[in-house]
């Protein structure tokens, strides 16, 4: 049984995947529009950045993560709280996944999660 939408029939599986679709889009104009920085930084402010533009041996602090609740989750239960230094180990060649010293345990995270980790290097 389908449903008419635009004088054509479509499945159930279909609108779903629609619906998928539109969520995904507003998911991802709303970090678009985190991602945007003011063109000039007050001085002494605190200058943020994400821990994928860290390179091998750079501390840094944790200020804060812009990713869904699920990751978010994930996250806290791996270490990565607001507040926690953590260290880059290294970085592999094709900077696609990295090696962090967080609370004493060393993890490794894919390019894709350190881009949604805003820090301060230490």
């Amino acid at each position: 049984m389908g449903y008419k939408r635009n004088s054509r029939v479509e499945t159930k599986k279909e609108r779903g995947i629609l619906k998928a679709l539109n969520v995904a889009k507003k998911k991802s104009a709303e970090l678009r529009a985190v991602d945007k920085l003011p063109e000039t930084v007050p001085s002494g402010a605190l200058l943020c950045r994400r821990l994928v533009e860290a390179r091998a041996g750079d501390r840094c602090r944790i200020i804060g993560c812009m990713s869904e609740p699920k990751l978010r989750r994930r996250l806290i239960e791996l270490g990565f709280c607001v507040g926690q230094e953590v260290e880059v180990l290294s970085i592999s060649p094709l900077k696609n996944s990295f090696l962090v010293v967080v609370r004493g345990s060393v993890v490794a995270i894919r390019k894709s999660v350190a881009s949604k980790l805003e820090v301060h290097t230490l």
